[in-house]
């Protein structure tokens, strides 16, 4: 019963330190001098910030994990991350934190991933009476939307799609240009908050300024699958003694290209000059004990399929899933807004372009096509408890 009271005691004044801190982020506004200021600071104080951080929040801690992890061997564990549920926010709360602190007095309105007309007409509207709007979201969902005002044939051009929460490949980057938008592309975590952002000097569809102000990012390689193919993720390490989560190299499933370059964006300007780029979620498809990088195939699903066979960059997925009897099976699911498609042609065109990657690839295709591993399923492809659509999901 002691217990019970505690946990409801510490809810409750997490919910109040949430609803303050929503007033002050409200409240209070920083100019472009000021965030260049502090920023400067951070970076000029990031090793001294960093060593201070592990002796305060580690060493100095008798609960810390890295604690125990710095005497002995590793822990493994695993972040709530985008395939979970995540997080909930009560959005009534929110809304009534903005709303006292003089913010926000509109509620939100729930538009399902399969209908995004509302999202379009509003932003046709605004577009008409001369406003440019910024729509944040996942870059799935952005995709959708630019999708649909071109099939609905109303103008968005200028709109700003702020893209965050799953890759931005080039077939996204293409979707949004297709209808005059403009793609800003975000690098954030649940645990984390923002990593980074690409600016208008961008060279790549998610090439971005990392927040090193904020951050460390390392990486290493590492064997992934009884292959052993290799990858390199991102090792994150947080820098801010505010920081929500203290982590210190924690492996996330991200790996992707580092690099440092000057840049005469604010960001550059600022001292931000680590980049990142070609980012992806090394996600592995298991079936008929062949273990694949999902990673291979992201052109394969987002851009040729629709190209052969009609829809857009996030109208078809693979998805790994377990029949009655237990056995590994991977559906590709194709949203059936595209129409009529021959699943054979589908299914065969898929088998011939894993096959092309040479090497293990022509294996994998070889005993998954003899095995018959992959059906169509005319389905909207399966989006995350979180609304993400990822090119590859697994139900196993």
């Amino acid at each position: 019963m002691l217990s019970r009271t505690r946990n409801a005691a510490a809810k409750i004044a997490s919910t109040l330190r949430f609803g303050l801190g929503v007033r002050r982020f409200v409240k209070e506004r920083l100019t472009v001098e000021e965030a260049r200021q502090i920023v400067a600071e951070r970076i000029a104080r990031r090793e001294e910030r960093f060593v201070s951080l592990v002796e305060r929040a580690i060493l100095n801690n008798p609960r810390s994990a890295y604690r125990k992890m710095l005497a002995g061997p590793g822990l493994a564990a695993r972040s709530g991350g985008s395939r979970s549920a995540g997080t909930r926010l009560q959005m009534a709360y929110v809304i009534g934190a903005l709303r006292l602190a003089g913010g926000t007095t509109l509620r939100p309105q729930f538009v399902p991933p399969t209908d995004v007309a509302p999202i379009v007409r509003w932003l046709a509207e605004r577009k008409g009476e001369g406003e440019t709007c910024a729509l944040h979201g996942y870059a799935s969902s952005c995709v959708r939307v630019c999708v649909a005002a071109q099939e609905m044939g109303l103008d968005v051009s200028g709109t700003r799609f702020c893209l965050a929460g799953e890759p931005v490949t080039q077939a996204k980057h293409d979707a949004v240009r297709a209808v005059g938008g403009v793609p800003i592309v975000s690098y954030a975590m649940a645990e984390t908050g923002q990593l980074g952002n690409s600016c208008r000097y961008s060279q790549s569809p998610d090439d971005m300024h990392f927040f090193t102000d904020s951050f460390a990012l390392i990486q290493h390689t590492r064997a992934v699958g009884p292959q052993g193919e290799p990858v390199r993720p991102f090792l994150i390490t947080s820098l801010l003694p505010g920081s929500s989560k203290i982590l210190l190299n924690v492996e996330i499933d991200d790996c992707g290209e580092l690099s440092e370059r000057p840049c005469d964006c604010l960001w550059g300007r600022m001292g931000l000059t680590r980049r990142v780029s070609h980012l992806r979620s090394f996600v592995k498809l298991t079936t008929e004990g062949m273990t694949f990088l999902g990673t291979n195939l992201i052109h394969v699903i987002e851009r040729e399929l629709p190209e052969r066979f009609g829809g857009g960059p996030s109208d078809y997925q693979l998805l790994e899933e377990e029949d009655a009897e237990g056995r590994g099976r991977l559906s590709l699911r194709v949203s059936p807004r595209i129409g009529p498609v021959d699943e054979q042609a589908v299914v065969a065109f898929l088998y011939e372009r894993i096959r092309a990657g040479g090497g293990a690839n022509r294996l994998f295709g070889h005993v998954w096509r003899e095995a018959q591993s992959i059906r169509v399923a005319r389905q909207e492809p399966k989006a995350t408890a979180s609304g993400k659509i990822f090119p590859f999901h697994t139900l196993r």
